[in-house]
C-alpha cells in the first residue's frame, strides 16, 4: 500500500532514510495557496510530456553525491520545491494495487528534478500548493486552462502538438527528448533566463524545437554532447536566433552556472 494517499496519509520516511522535518506537513487536498508539503513523486501528475535525459542523468549523479541531510536540505529550499496545481482527480494505476488511489496534484516545475529523485531511488519531494482553485474544474477546462495560462506544455518528444490526454500522469512515464536537454544546457550557458526581460515560457522548449531543425546530431549515450553544445551556442549568437532569445546576446556563462539546477522545468 502506498504511504500517501491523496485524503488520508500515514507517516512516511523523507526520501532516502533521513526523517522529513515534524513542521512540514504532508500534501493534503485541504490546504490552501502556497503552503509547503511534502509529496510523493509518483502521486506527482506531470503537465508536459517529455524531459531531456541527458539533464535528467547528469542531475541524477549530482543529487546521488548528497548526503541524506545534505539531500533534503537541498530539496527543502524554496527555488527546489515542485510548484504544484490542484486539479481534477486521477487513478493513480499502481503495480499490485488492489484499492484506488486518487491523485490531484499537477506539477507545473522541476520536472527533471523530480525523474532525477526517482531515478537515484527517491520517493519524496517538497510540493508547494500555487494553484487551488482549478480543483473543481472538469478534466477537459482544467487543461484548456492550465495550456491557456502557460502552464502546460502538450508537444512530444519530437516537438510535434498533441491532445493534453497525451500527458503522461507519471513522472516516469515522461519521454526522452535530447533536444530538450540541449536547449536547456543553451539557454543555461548564455544566461537567457539571467536577463532583465519580460518572463519566457517554456523557453528551453522552444529552443529545443529550433536546435532539432539544424542538423546537430544528438547520440543517444549523450557522448558528443559537449561539441553539440558548442555548435548550438555558436548558433545562439547569430542573426537567425535573434527573435528567440529577445535580442540579448549570447554570454558564455557555462562556467559560472555549474550549479544544481541546469535548465529544469
Amino acid at each position: 500500500m502506498l504511504g500517501f494517499l491523496a485524503w488520508t496519509v500515514t507517516g512516511v520516511a523523507f526520501a532516502g532514510d533521513a526523517p522529513a522535518p515534524a513542521s512540514i506537513a504532508e500534501c493534503k487536498n485541504t490546504l490552501g495557496k502556497d503552503a509547503v508539503c511534502r509529496c510523493q513523486i509518483e502521486l506527482l501528475h506531470p503537465t508536459q510530456i517529455s524531459v531531456g535525459m541527458i539533464q535528467v542523468t547528469k542531475k541524477a549523479a549530482k543529487l546521488a553525491k548528497k548526503s541524506d541531510k545534505k539531500l533534503e536540505a537541498y530539496l527543502e529550499r524554496e527555488e527546489n520545491r515542485v510548484p504544484v496545481v490542484m486539479g481534477p482527480d486521477w487513478v493513480i494505476e499502481a503495480k499490485g494495487q488492489t484499492s484506488v488511489t486518487k491523485g490531484f496534484l499537477y506539477m507545473v516545475d522541476h520536472h527533471h528534478l523530480s525523474r532525477a529523485l526517482i531515478d537515484i531511488g527517491k520517493t519524496e519531494a517538497y510540493c508547494q500548493i500555487k494553484e487551488i482553485t482549478r480543483r473543481g474544474q472538469s478534466v477537459d477546462a482544467f487543461w484548456t486552462g492550465m495550456i491557456a495560462s502557460k502552464q502546460a506544455w502538450p508537444r512530444d518528444e519530437n516537438g510535434v502538438e498533441r491532445p493534453p490526454q497525451a500527458i503522461p500522469s507519471s513522472v516516469d512515464g515522461l519521454k526522452d527528448d535530447p533536444y530538450r536537454s540541449l536547449g536547456g544546457a543553451v539557454v543555461k550557458a548564455c544566461g537567457f533566463k539571467d536577463r532583465d526581460r519580460e518572463p519566457e515560457y517554456f523557453l528551453e522548449f522552444k529552443w529545443a524545437n529550433y536546435l532539432r531543425t539544424t542538423g546537430i546530431t544528438l547520440v543517444p549515450d549523450g557522448s558528443n554532447f559537449p561539441s553539440a553544445l558548442d555548435k548550438a551556442k555558436e548558433l545562439a549568437k547569430s542573426a537567425d536566433t535573434a527573435e528567440l532569445r529577445g535580442n540579448v546576446q549570447c554570454e558564455d556563462k557555462s562556467k559560472a552556472n555549474a550549479e544544481e539546477n541546469d535548465g529544469d522545468d
